[in-house]
């Protein structure tokens, strides 16, 4: 992946359960995970993320990225490169 391509990352998110729980709470967490993906343009990956920009723009007077999010590389299940 380089700078500026545009990307979708599958990842398990956290969640929790609230209240007391059992042993099949357990189970059935592990075994119902919570899945995400989200559409963004790649800027670093570093030993511990992935970073995307929700937005981007070359105007040289401007920020270049809009919304970053760190997505933990440990969580991520799928990553493909999109087409623009």
């Amino acid at each position: 992946m380089k700078k500026g391509d545009k990307i979708l990352i599958t990842w398990i998110d956290a969640f929790r359960k609230s209240g007391w729980s059992n042993e099949e709470d357990i189970k059935d967490g592990l075994k119902n995970d919570i899945a995400c993906e989200i559409i963004g343009y790649f800027i670093k990956k570093d030993k511990n993320f992935i970073i995307l920009s929700m937005g981007k723009q070359d105007d040289p007077d401007s920020m270049p990225f809009l919304h970053l999010e760190f997505i933990p590389c440990g969580a991520v299940k799928k990553i493909r490169k999109l087409k623009l």
